[in-house]
């Protein structure tokens, strides 16, 4: 007996509408480009459940006659293409006539449309790709697409569906791309019969912009453009000053030849333009608009067409990235201009905990005509006000220490944490081995020098001290004691943020923090942990937010996990000790001591190493004595 069977053209047809539609979004994304394509200059939308229920589509475009209407849910039918060689000079969203008829297999359909050249329109009711009913209709202009029980035929499909939640923010991001994009066109969106946006055609790109995010990004907007010099390439981007960052990547926009794109290597290309210019893990906001000739690209990649490929595709990350950093260059240009700007040497910024002024002789100011200070006086009323606060087993640079695990901490950073009590973290891994060490002193305000009997360690005192710190938070941090806000403080949201937040707010109670909605884009702040009273809140949610962003349909104990590993990180790299502070012996000594009872101690919570060792026997190899 025959083992192989060919499919039912209905059972194929809904095993393939899931390379078109995988998600509401994709639904969307479907008949907002139809609905350009013909044309439109309003678009619609009205949703339930996030699309998983209802999603109607009402456009002003050309509309359709009746024998269209009935040939548009036909397999591989369309009306922008009638040869693969059409492809080449291809300018509509649509082309491959797969998008309705999916669509059509696995849900509930309902078309109404009419052309300008008649006076009634056609009503069409689909169910499973079979029209069911066909009726002559009033109707305006236009077309109106009805989509209701999305996989009602297709349970394996359906129950891969995302929370509500996840699935209205994928709506969204598509709704702000398909306006940024198509600034000319009206658009509107309704959830739940009530209108969350409202957006007239918009003449410029800035104004599209203020209608669709928060005042905080549209404020540091910067817009520019460029031209490449050989190829027919223009790139238009809408980039954030430096000075607005967010935690994820998810407000870069890429539009090729106004089709909304998701490419890797452009977005990586738009952030590589602020090289030197943002905070690790921070990441800027913004569009990126490159048209070029049709020819030079090919979208025919995937069915739901969010990828392309480039002939030149170095040329345009070049261009994109230089177009970036240009316009920045030029802020700061501007700003240097308008602002004269002091230079204070990293030597002397004082910012670090573990750093004692100097007062090993007196201070000159050059050319000052102001008398000389006796700086002994004054030192000598400084010392003795701080002494007592001080150890005075301050390690002296031929001083030999043991690096066995002590109780004695390095202090936090009095810039953001407040003093911790002294502390032995609990090993998971056995306790560092007994050794002497030589501590030789500082290296480019960054590394710490030891000699050990092998040879030499330089430790990185930032990411050394950001590990002690991490995990100290992670053995403090689980409901620790709290501070009442006099002032509440009000950390302000986007709008999809705040919804997404508002089930997850009893996480932030884990931290000591109490938030409370009081907006649809507004949390009040009314209490705070101890350990964080001093450090930014608005940063500590805006971490949660991009972490549910990413992780929403996790459990609530993962989401938890991941929320106090990456809070916990952000924290330590706040507070600790920085790149180009000068530490005392002392401070130093502690904090490798510290380091050596502390877990994980050879990584930093990102990742990056806490030292590196030169052994003897290389250092040996360097100066041609490895001759035994």
């Amino acid at each position: 007996m025959a083992k192989i069977r060919q499919l039912s053209p209905l059972e194929a047809q809904k095993i393939a509408a899931g390379e078109v539609v995988e998600r509401p979004a994709n639904v969307v994304k479907e008949l907002i480009e139809n609905a350009l394509d013909a044309g439109a200059s309003t678009i619609t939308l009205y949703l339930e459940n996030a699309g998983k229920t209802l999603i109607r589509c009402v456009d002003n475009g050309s509309g359709m006659s009746s024998e269209d209407a009935r040939a548009c849910i036909l397999h591989h039918a369309t009306s922008k293409i009638t040869s693969v060689d059409d492809l080449d000079s291809l300018t509509t969203f649509g082309f491959r006539g797969e998008a309705l008829s999916s669509i059509a297999s696995v849900s509930h359909l309902s078309i109404t449309t009419r052309e300008s050249s008649t006076d009634s329109g056609v009503k069409l009711e689909i169910s499973q790709g079979t029209i069911t009913e066909e009726s002559i209709v009033a109707a305006t202009i236009g077309t109106d697409i009805a989509i209701t029980d999305l996989f009602f035929n297709v349970p394996a499909r359906k129950k891969f569906l995302k929370a509500k939640e996840t699935e209205w923010r994928a709506i969204i991001n598509l709704f702000q791309a398909m306006c940024l994009a198509y600034k000319e066109v009206s658009f509107k969106l309704y959830h739940e019969d009530r209108l969350v946006y409202n957006h007239p055609a918009a003449s410029s790109l800035s104004d599209r912009t203020a209608q669709l995010f928060e005042s905080s990004l549209v404020k540091n907007i910067l817009e520019h453009q460029r031209s490449h010099e050989t190829l027919e390439v223009h790139c238009a981007i809408a980039c954030t000053t430096p000075s607005y960052t967010r935690f994820d990547r998810n407000q870069i926009f890429v539009f090729v030849n106004k089709r909304w794109v998701k490419n890797y290597k452009l977005t990586q290309a738009f952030i590589k333009g602020y090289t030197g210019m943002l905070q690790p893990l921070k990441y800027p906001a913004g569009c990126i608009f490159i048209t070029l000739d049709p020819h030079s690209i090919d979208v025919n990649i995937h069915p739901r067409k969010e990828e392309v490929h480039f002939t030149h595709p170095r040329i345009i990350e070049s261009l994109i990235e230089s177009t970036v950093h240009e316009k920045l260059q030029e802020m700061h240009a501007d700003q240097l201009g308008k602002t004269p700007t002091t230079h204070i040497p990293t030597a002397h910024r004082a910012s670090s905990p573990f750093e004692l002024p100097s007062f090993q002789g007196s201070f000159k100011l050059p050319h000052s005509s102001e008398p000389m200070v006796d700086s002994h006086k004054d030192e000598k009323a400084f010392l003795d006000l701080i002494t007592p606060h001080f150890n005075h087993n301050t390690a002296t640079p031929e001083m030999t220490v043991s690096m066995a695990p002590q109780v004695e901490q390095i202090p936090p950073s009095s810039r953001v944490v407040p003093p911790l009590a002294p502390m032995t973290i609990p090993h998971t891994t056995a306790p560092a081995s007994s050794m002497n060490f030589k501590l030789l002193g500082q290296l480019a305000l960054t590394y710490i020098l030891i000699e050990t009997d092998k040879g030499l360690v330089l430790v990185d005192q930032h990411a050394a001290h950001e590990r002690i710190l991490y995990e100290r938070f992670k053995a403090r941090f689980e409901n620790p004691d709290r501070i009442r806000l006099i002032v509440p403080q009000i950390v302000v949201l986007t709008k999809e943020d705040a919804a997404l937040f508002e089930p997850h707010l009893p996480l932030l109670s884990s931290f000591g923090i109490d938030a409370q909605l009081i907006s649809d884009h507004q949390l009040s702040i009314q209490e705070t942990s101890i350990y964080a009273k001093n450090i930014s809140i608005e940063e500590c949610i805006q971490q949660a937010v991009s972490a549910l962003h990413e992780h929403s349909s996790l459990e609530e104990q993962e989401l938890k996990k991941i929320l106090h590993e990456r809070i916990h990180a952000s924290m330590s790299c706040k507070t600790a000790v920085k790149a180009g502070d000068t530490l005392s012996h002392e401070s130093m000594h502690r904090l490798i001591t510290d380091l050596s009872t502390t877990e994980n101690r050879l990584s930093c919570p990102h990742g990056r190493p806490t030292l590196w060792e030169l052994t003897k026997s290389e250092i040996e190899k360097k100066f041609k004595r490895d001759y035994r």
